[in-house]
């Protein structure tokens, strides 16, 4: 057969829908994919059609296990240290397969399927997600492929966004038990974790009509380290930050990131007294991986008491 469906996709939503006709699953901090064992060979699609096989060769090599003419959707991932980590599958990205079997040799990548298109020259994608989530858990049974949990319980699907940034669950996606599976549209809807984090304000890029607040955290030894930035606020949400901007200085020192120093921009670092509450949802390595939201500013928070402690921790 020839390798050329679409995925199904999720549109977003604030809350997580109800009923008899939906059930839940976790939705998992990493790169979606195709995994397939074909008469051509084994490939691995990523959901925009881009052959991933050589940068994750191990999972080719668990393709082997599957039956012929079977084709699974879902993400993959790494564990690492007892969380996800997306910046071990982001450095797969740049390796060959050479270096990328050498590299799975120490962090080896997982496929945690959630679907089956077809299994063993059968087309599923008809027939409704419960018999197609039957057959999968059935078929994966004792080969090396690791099925994604599934609940009817909304309560419990909730309890899952509450868990801490670190962890390696982005959100939940709720899917109706008696729907086929439907190439390309957004029929799933996905609910994202966002939880809020202090933060001391050390500076800010742009001017103070729109500017964006560049961000640091204590970590364990009391260092402040860079944390990240969040997206421009307008000037009426600036109000704490322009009694503290006569005492910045501008500076070209390179901002600390996720993916490591922000080289070649100017922005006016500030001393560190103010604490500005952020929504945020991505966090690798104790930095954000995304832009935070501003939400308020706090001053009734020491800036010491910003810690990365606190990315860990369960939300109240």
């Amino acid at each position: 057969m020839a390798f050329d469906i679409e995925p199904q996709l999720a549109r977003l939503s604030r809350d997580i829908p109800s009923g008899a006709s939906w059930v839940y699953e976790p939705k998992w901090d990493g790169f979606r994919g195709l995994l397939a064992r074909l008469p051509q060979g084994p490939m691995l699609l990523s959901r925009r059609s881009r052959s991933l096989g050589g940068h994750y060769p191990e999972l080719l090599d668990m393709c082997t296990s599957l039956p012929a003419d079977t084709v699974l959707d879902g993400e993959i991932v790494a564990f690492v240290d007892g969380g996800l980590d997306f910046g071990v599958l982001q450095h797969r990205l740049t390796m060959d397969e050479r270096r990328a079997r050498a590299a799975a040799a120490g962090i080896p990548v997982t496929f945690v399927a959630f679907d089956v298109l077809r299994w063993s020259g059968k087309d599923l994608m008809r027939r409704p997600l419960r018999e197609r989530r039957q057959e999968l858990e059935e078929g994966a049974a004792g080969l090396a492929v690791h099925v994604t949990p599934q609940t009817e319980d909304r309560e419990l699907a909730a309890s899952w966004l509450s868990r801490f940034v670190a962890e390696g669950i982005e959100g939940v996606v709720a899917k109706r038990v008696d729907a086929p599976y439907r190439p390309g549209q957004r029929d799933w809807i996905k609910v994202k974790r966002v939880r809020s984090v202090e933060a001391v304000v050390v500076g800010y890029i742009g001017q103070l009509e729109e500017p964006v607040l560049v961000l640091a955290l204590y970590d364990e030894g009391g260092t402040l380290y860079g944390f990240g930035s969040t997206y421009p606020l307008p000037r009426a949400q600036a109000g704490a930050l322009l009694a503290i901007a006569p005492r910045g200085w501008v500076t070209g020192k390179p901002i600390e990131t996720r993916w490591g120093n922000r080289a070649g921009e100017r922005w006016t670092k500030l001393p560190p007294e103010l604490v500005a509450e952020v929504a945020v949802t991505h966090v690798d390595h104790g930095r954000l991986r995304h832009l935070a939201r501003f939400l308020r500013w706090r001053p009734d928070r020491d800036p010491r008491s910003c810690t990365a402690e606190q990315l860990w921790s369960r939300p109240s």
